[in-house]
C-alpha cells in the first residue's frame, strides 16, 4: 500500500510527497495520465526550457551589446540626448547582465552533465543509469543571483520608463524648473537609486522566501513538491501590489502625458509639439514594459497559486489518494509550462526593447551610417589629382562689362568648365516671377530639452 505524508506546520503549506507505489492504487487510465504529465513535464523542464532560454538569452546579449555601443557613441558625440538615452542605457545594461548570467547558468545546467550508474533501490544487485551534474553546487547560487537580477531588472525598467514618461510633462508644465533642477547629475543619481531600491528589495525577497519560485534552474525531478510559508504568502501579495501599481502608474501617466501634450501642442505648438513627436516613439517601449509587468506579476503570484492548489491537494488526499497523485503531476506540468512561457516572454522583452529603439529612431541609422563612412574613409588613402588653377581675370572682366551694360549673366555648362554669357529677357523662367513659396513653420527645440 502506498503511503502519503504531508510535511507541514503552522508556518508552511507543503504539497504531499509521493513514492513509487502509486501504480498499485491507480487504474490504467489514471496511470496513463500520470505518465503523460510526467513525460511532458520532463520534456519541458529538461529540454525545451533550457534550450529556448539559452538561445533567447544569447540573442539578448548580442542585441543589448549593439545597443549599448551605439548609445555610448551617440552620447559621447552628442548625437543622442543624454537624459532619455542614459535611462535606456541603464535599462539595457541591466538587461545585458540578466541575459548573460542566465545564459551562463543555463548552459552549465544543460551541458555540464555526465551519465553515471547507481544501485537499483528496487532490485538488489542491479544498477540504473543516472544523469549527474558536475557543478550542481553552483545551481542554488545561480538561482539566487537570477532572483536578485530579475527584481533589479524590473525596478530598472520601471524606473527608466516611468521617468522618461514624466520628463516631457515636467518640461512643458514648468520649463524653468526642468532646465534648472533636472540636470544630468540628477538623472544619474536617480538611476543609482533605482538600482539600490531593486537590490535591497530583491535581497529581502530572497532572505524571507522559503523557496525560489523562479524554477528555471530546477530539473524535472524538482518540480514535484512545493512549499509555501507565511513569508512567501505576504511577499507575494506585496509584490503583486507593487507590480500592479507600477503598471497602472506607468501606463496611465504615459497616456495622460500624451493627451496633455496633444492639447498643449494644438494651442501653441512649438516645444509641446516637438515633445509629442518624440514621446510617441515610446509607445512600443511602454508596451514592452507592460509585458514585463505581466510576466513579473505571474512570477510573484506563484505562491498564491501554489498555496490554493496545495490546500486542494490536502483535501483531495483524504478522499481519493490516487486522484491526488494525478493532480500533483498535473500541477508539476502546469508549473513547467508557466516557467517556459514566462522566461520566453521575459527574454523576448529584453530582445525587442533595444530593437524597437534602433528601428524607430532615425538618429541610430544616421549614427550607423556615419560610423561606417568614418571606417571606410580611414581605410582608403586619397591621392590628390593634378589640376591647373583657373584664371579669374577673364571672368571678372566679363562681369564688369555686364554691369556696365546693365544685363544679368547666366552660365553655360561646357565640358571644359562653366562660362558666362549675356542673359536676355526671353531666357527668364516664368517661375522666377511667381510669388515666393511660403516656407513651412519649423518647430525649434533646444537639444538639451530632448528627452528621447
Amino acid at each position: 500500500m502506498a503511503t502519503y505524508e504531508f510535511v507541514g506546520s503552522h508556518r508552511f503549506d507543503t504539497s504531499p510527497t509521493i513514492d513509487d507505489n502509486w501504480t498499485i492504487l491507480c487504474s490504467d487510465e489514471q496511470d496513463a495520465k500520470i505518465m503523460k504529465y510526467d513525460a511532458d513535464k520532463n520534456n519541458l523542464a529538461d529540454h525545451v526550457l533550457p534550450t529556448l532560454t539559452l538561445v533567447l538569452s544569447i540573442i539578448a546579449v548580442l542585441t543589448n551589446i549593439v545597443f549599448i555601443y551605439f548609445v555610448f557613441v551617440g552620447l559621447r558625440t552628442k548625437a543622442l540626448p543624454f537624459k532619455g538615452y542614459s535611462l535606456l542605457l541603464n535599462r539595457s545594461i541591466t538587461d545585458f547582465f540578466v541575459a548573460l548570467l542566465t545564459s551562463i547558468f543555463v548552459g552549465l545546467r544543460k551541458f555540464d552533465q555526465f551519465n553515471a550508474t547507481a544501485p537499483d533501490p528496487h532490485e538488489h544487485g542491479k544498477k540504473i543509469n543516472l544523469t549527474e551534474y558536475e557543478l550542481d553546487y553552483l545551481i542554488p547560487h545561480g538561482r539566487t543571483m537570477f532572483t536578485l537580477l530579475l527584481t533589479v531588472d524590473f525596478w530598472a525598467v520601471a524606473g527608466a520608463y516611468g521617468i522618461m514618461a514624466l520628463l516631457p510633462f515636467m518640461l512643458i508644465k514648468n520649463p524653468f524648473f526642468y532646465r534648472r533642477y533636472v540636470t544630468k547629475k540628477v538623472i544619474v543619481i536617480t538611476m543609482i537609486v533605482s538600482w539600490l531600491i531593486g537590490a535591497i528589495y530583491s535581497a529581502i525577497v530572497v532572505c524571507l522566501s522559503s523557496n525560489n519560485v523562479f524554477n528555471l534552474f530546477n530539473s524535472a525531478n524538482d518540480l514535484i513538491q512545493w512549499t509555501v510559508n507565511d513569508e512567501d504568502y505576504v511577499l507575494s501579495i506585496s509584490n503583486l501590489f507593487i507590480v500592479t501599481v507600477a503598471f497602472a502608474v506607468g501606463s496611465f501617466s504615459y497616456i495622460f502625458i500624451i493627451v496633455y501634450l496633444y492639447r498643449y501642442s494644438a494651442k501653441i505648438g512649438g516645444l509641446a509639439g516637438a515633445q509629442l513627436a518624440q514621446i510617441v516613439r515610446m509607445a512600443l517601449n511602454i508596451g514592452a514594459f507592460a509585458t514585463t509587468c505581466i510576466v513579473m506579476a505571474g512570477f510573484v503570484a506563484l505562491p498564491l497559486f501554489l498555496r490554493s492548489h496545495i490546500d486542494n491537494l490536502e483535501e483531495l488526499n483524504h478522499t481519493d489518494r490516487c486522484q491526488a497523485v494525478v493532480k500533483i503531476f498535473e500541477l508539476s506540468y502546469i508549473m513547467a509550462i508557466w516557467t517556459t512561457v514566462a522566461m520566453a516572454g521575459w527574454m523576448l522583452r529584453i530582445i525587442l526593447d533595444p530593437i524597437t529603439n534602433i528601428a524607430l529612431d532615425i538618429r541610430f541609422r544616421k549614427l550607423l551610417r556615419s560610423r561606417t563612412l568614418i571606417k571606410l574613409s580611414n581605410s582608403v588613402t586619397f591621392t590628390p589629382n593634378k589640376f591647373s588653377a583657373p584664371s579669374f581675370l577673364s571672368r571678372s572682366e566679363f562681369l564688369r562689362k555686364c554691369a556696365e551694360r546693365n544685363v544679368i549673366p547666366i552660365t553655360l555648362s561646357h565640358p571644359q568648365g562653366h562660362y558666362f554669357r549675356f542673359r536676355s529677357p526671353s531666357d527668364m523662367d516664368p517661375s522666377d516671377f511667381a510669388a515666393p513659396v511660403k516656407r513651412k513653420k519649423l518647430i525649434h527645440i533646444r537639444f538639451d530639452d530632448l528627452v528621447i
